[in-house]
Protein backbone atom coordinates (compact mmCIF):
# COMPACT_ATOMS: atom_id res chain seq x y z
CA UNK A 1 0.00 0.00 0.00
CA UNK A 2 3.10 2.05 0.19
CA UNK A 3 2.84 3.01 -3.64
CA UNK A 4 -0.71 4.50 -3.22
CA UNK A 5 -0.71 8.28 -4.57
CA UNK A 6 -3.12 10.76 -5.01
CA UNK A 7 -4.94 10.78 -8.28
CA UNK A 8 -3.61 12.33 -11.18
CA UNK A 9 -4.88 13.82 -14.26
CA UNK A 10 -5.51 12.23 -17.42
CA UNK A 11 -2.37 14.14 -18.59
CA UNK A 12 -0.18 13.01 -15.71
CA UNK A 13 -0.24 16.32 -13.92
CA UNK A 14 -0.73 16.55 -10.50
CA UNK A 15 -4.41 17.65 -9.74
CA UNK A 16 -3.28 20.78 -7.42
CA UNK A 17 -1.37 22.51 -10.41
CA UNK A 18 -4.97 23.65 -12.10
CA UNK A 19 -6.67 24.41 -8.63
CA UNK A 20 -3.54 26.68 -8.05
CA UNK A 21 -3.46 28.37 -11.59
CA UNK A 22 -7.03 28.63 -11.34
CA UNK A 23 -6.68 30.50 -7.64
CA UNK A 24 -3.75 32.65 -9.05
CA UNK A 25 -6.04 33.99 -12.53
CA UNK A 26 -8.53 34.70 -9.57
CA UNK A 27 -6.63 36.75 -7.22
CA UNK A 28 -5.32 38.28 -10.14
CA UNK A 29 -8.95 39.75 -11.23
CA UNK A 30 -9.22 40.68 -7.94
CA UNK A 31 -6.38 42.51 -7.15
CA UNK A 32 -7.08 44.40 -10.91
CA UNK A 33 -10.66 45.62 -9.72
CA UNK A 34 -10.27 46.52 -5.97
CA UNK A 35 -8.01 49.41 -4.75
CA UNK A 36 -5.72 47.94 -1.98
CA UNK A 37 -6.57 44.35 -2.79
CA UNK A 38 -3.51 42.72 -0.69
CA UNK A 39 -3.18 44.94 1.52
CA UNK A 40 -2.77 44.03 5.55
CA UNK A 41 -6.04 45.00 6.17
CA UNK A 42 -8.07 43.34 3.16
CA UNK A 43 -6.10 40.31 3.35
CA UNK A 44 -7.42 39.84 7.18
CA UNK A 45 -10.46 40.50 6.19
CA UNK A 46 -10.53 37.52 3.45
CA UNK A 47 -8.92 35.11 5.95
CA UNK A 48 -11.26 36.42 8.57
CA UNK A 49 -13.96 35.43 6.09
CA UNK A 50 -13.00 32.55 4.63
CA UNK A 51 -10.99 30.54 7.56
CA UNK A 52 -13.63 28.58 8.16
CA UNK A 53 -14.84 27.41 4.89
CA UNK A 54 -11.27 26.27 4.79
CA UNK A 55 -10.56 24.23 7.80
CA UNK A 56 -14.35 22.59 7.07
CA UNK A 57 -12.77 21.48 3.39
CA UNK A 58 -10.08 19.70 5.12
CA UNK A 59 -12.44 17.47 6.95
CA UNK A 60 -14.59 17.14 3.90
CA UNK A 61 -11.69 16.18 1.75
CA UNK A 62 -11.00 13.13 3.81
CA UNK A 63 -13.99 12.09 3.92
CA UNK A 64 -14.32 12.33 -0.05
CA UNK A 65 -10.96 10.70 -0.22
CA UNK A 66 -11.81 8.00 1.79
CA UNK A 67 -14.99 7.17 -0.97
CA UNK A 68 -17.72 8.45 1.55
CA UNK A 69 -19.59 12.19 1.93
CA UNK A 70 -20.13 14.02 5.67
CA UNK A 71 -23.16 15.89 5.20
CA UNK A 72 -23.24 16.84 9.19
CA UNK A 73 -20.57 19.60 8.82
CA UNK A 74 -23.08 23.06 8.77
CA UNK A 75 -24.81 21.21 12.16
CA UNK A 76 -21.16 20.87 13.45
CA UNK A 77 -20.58 24.53 13.59
CA UNK A 78 -24.33 24.94 14.83
CA UNK A 79 -23.85 23.01 18.10
CA UNK A 80 -20.36 23.33 18.83
CA UNK A 81 -20.69 27.06 18.89
CA UNK A 82 -24.03 26.49 20.60
CA UNK A 83 -22.01 24.20 22.92
CA UNK A 84 -19.47 27.38 23.76
CA UNK A 85 -21.39 30.06 24.22
CA UNK A 86 -23.32 27.87 26.59
CA UNK A 87 -20.59 26.17 28.69
CA UNK A 88 -18.46 29.77 28.97
CA UNK A 89 -20.46 30.66 31.87
CA UNK A 90 -20.20 27.09 33.29
CA UNK A 91 -16.57 26.71 33.46
CA UNK A 92 -15.66 30.14 34.94
CA UNK A 93 -15.15 32.15 31.41
CA UNK A 94 -12.24 30.11 31.11
CA UNK A 95 -11.33 30.21 26.84
CA UNK A 96 -8.94 27.66 27.30
CA UNK A 97 -11.51 25.27 28.57
CA UNK A 98 -14.03 25.79 26.61
CA UNK A 99 -12.12 25.13 23.48
CA UNK A 100 -10.97 21.78 24.72
CA UNK A 101 -14.68 20.94 25.82
CA UNK A 102 -15.77 21.74 22.47
CA UNK A 103 -12.76 20.10 20.63
CA UNK A 104 -13.61 17.04 22.78
CA UNK A 105 -17.22 17.23 21.51
CA UNK A 106 -16.57 17.84 17.98
CA UNK A 107 -14.18 14.75 18.18
CA UNK A 108 -16.59 12.63 19.91
CA UNK A 109 -19.67 13.24 17.26
CA UNK A 110 -17.26 12.40 14.77
CA UNK A 111 -16.68 9.04 15.93
CA UNK A 112 -20.29 8.06 16.23
CA UNK A 113 -20.30 9.01 12.74
CA UNK A 114 -17.23 6.76 11.95
CA UNK A 115 -18.84 4.28 14.34
CA UNK A 116 -22.15 4.19 12.19
CA UNK A 117 -19.88 3.78 8.53
CA UNK A 118 -16.71 1.90 9.80
CA UNK A 119 -18.31 -0.90 12.32
CA UNK A 120 -22.26 -0.50 11.60
CA UNK A 121 -21.96 -0.02 8.06
CA UNK A 122 -24.69 2.31 7.45
CA UNK A 123 -24.20 4.33 4.46
CA UNK A 124 -22.41 7.51 4.75
CA UNK A 125 -25.22 9.95 3.60
CA UNK A 126 -27.57 7.57 5.68
CA UNK A 127 -25.46 8.18 8.45
CA UNK A 128 -24.45 11.91 8.67
CA UNK A 129 -27.76 12.88 7.93
CA UNK A 130 -29.24 11.64 10.59
CA UNK A 131 -26.19 13.53 12.95
CA UNK A 132 -27.04 16.48 11.23
CA UNK A 133 -30.58 15.98 12.55
CA UNK A 134 -29.23 15.39 15.84
CA UNK A 135 -26.64 18.28 15.87
CA UNK A 136 -29.48 20.41 14.97
CA UNK A 137 -31.90 19.44 17.62
CA UNK A 138 -29.00 20.14 20.37
CA UNK A 139 -28.28 23.25 18.89
CA UNK A 140 -31.18 24.02 19.67
CA UNK A 141 -31.83 22.46 22.81
CA UNK A 142 -28.57 24.80 24.18
CA UNK A 143 -29.66 27.65 22.49
CA UNK A 144 -33.62 28.58 21.03
CA UNK A 145 -32.49 31.63 19.28
CA UNK A 146 -29.21 33.24 18.54
CA UNK A 147 -26.87 34.79 21.04
CA UNK A 148 -24.22 35.07 23.17
CA UNK A 149 -20.74 36.86 23.38
CA UNK A 150 -17.19 36.33 23.88
CA UNK A 151 -14.40 38.76 25.00
CA UNK A 152 -13.25 41.66 23.09
CA UNK A 153 -9.85 40.57 23.59
CA UNK A 154 -10.45 36.85 22.93
CA UNK A 155 -11.89 38.04 19.38
CA UNK A 156 -9.04 40.11 18.85
CA UNK A 157 -6.92 36.88 19.19
CA UNK A 158 -8.73 35.09 16.51
CA UNK A 159 -9.67 37.97 13.98
CA UNK A 160 -6.41 39.62 14.53
CA UNK A 161 -2.58 39.41 13.33
CA UNK A 162 0.51 38.67 14.19
CA UNK A 163 2.36 41.73 12.18
CA UNK A 164 0.99 41.41 8.57
CA UNK A 165 0.17 37.91 8.98
CA UNK A 166 -3.76 37.42 10.29
CA UNK A 167 -4.35 35.22 12.99
CA UNK A 168 -7.25 33.02 11.19
CA UNK A 169 -4.68 32.68 8.31
CA UNK A 170 -2.15 31.66 10.51
CA UNK A 171 -4.66 28.16 11.85
CA UNK A 172 -5.61 27.55 8.22
CA UNK A 173 -1.59 27.39 7.07
CA UNK A 174 -1.28 25.37 10.62
CA UNK A 175 -4.43 23.29 9.21
CA UNK A 176 -3.11 22.59 5.52
CA UNK A 177 0.29 22.02 7.18
CA UNK A 178 -1.18 19.26 9.34
CA UNK A 179 -3.17 17.94 6.13
CA UNK A 180 0.30 17.30 4.37
CA UNK A 181 2.20 15.31 6.80
CA UNK A 182 -1.42 13.16 7.73
CA UNK A 183 -1.65 12.16 4.03
CA UNK A 184 2.45 10.24 4.43
CA UNK A 185 1.44 8.69 7.27
CA UNK A 186 0.55 4.89 7.20
CA UNK A 187 -2.52 6.41 7.84
CA UNK A 188 -3.05 8.55 5.45
CA UNK A 189 -2.05 6.13 2.48
CA UNK A 190 -4.78 3.83 3.67
CA UNK A 191 -7.79 6.48 3.40
CA UNK A 192 -6.75 6.70 -0.21
CA UNK A 193 -6.17 3.03 -0.92
CA UNK A 194 -10.37 2.45 1.28
CA UNK A 195 -11.21 5.35 -1.44
CA UNK A 196 -10.19 4.13 -3.96
CA UNK A 197 -10.48 0.27 -4.00
CA UNK A 198 -11.97 -0.81 -0.50
CA UNK A 199 -12.03 -4.51 -1.48
CA UNK A 200 -8.27 -4.37 -2.98
CA UNK A 201 -7.45 -2.24 0.52
CA UNK A 202 -9.13 -5.14 2.61
CA UNK A 203 -7.23 -7.95 0.12
CA UNK A 204 -4.51 -6.23 1.16
CA UNK A 205 -4.70 -6.33 5.05
CA UNK A 206 -5.95 -2.32 5.35
CA UNK A 207 -8.12 -2.37 8.36
CA UNK A 208 -10.90 -0.51 6.81
CA UNK A 209 -13.18 -0.45 9.78
CA UNK A 210 -10.76 1.19 11.52
CA UNK A 211 -9.75 3.70 8.80
CA UNK A 212 -13.13 4.76 7.91
CA UNK A 213 -13.69 5.40 12.20
CA UNK A 214 -10.35 7.35 11.78
CA UNK A 215 -11.15 9.65 9.25
CA UNK A 216 -14.71 10.67 10.78
CA UNK A 217 -12.80 11.14 14.17
CA UNK A 218 -10.09 13.20 12.42
CA UNK A 219 -12.65 15.30 10.30
CA UNK A 220 -14.84 15.90 13.30
CA UNK A 221 -11.62 17.58 14.75
CA UNK A 222 -11.63 19.92 12.07
CA UNK A 223 -15.09 20.62 12.73
CA UNK A 224 -14.17 21.55 15.95
CA UNK A 225 -11.13 23.87 14.84
CA UNK A 226 -13.47 25.68 11.99
CA UNK A 227 -16.16 26.26 14.93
Amino acid sequence: MSGTRPMKLINGVPITVPVIVVMAVLLAVYGSVRNNAFSSFTLQELSNVTATLAIIAVGQTLVVISGGFDFSAVAFLAFLNALFVTQLPALGGSYVLVCLVVLAAAGLVGAVNGFLVGYLGVQPVVATIAVFFVLSGGALALLERPGGSISASFSEILSGGFGPLPASGCVVGLVAFLWLLLRRTRFGTNIYAVGSDLRAARARGVSVRRTLFGVYTVAGLFYGVAA
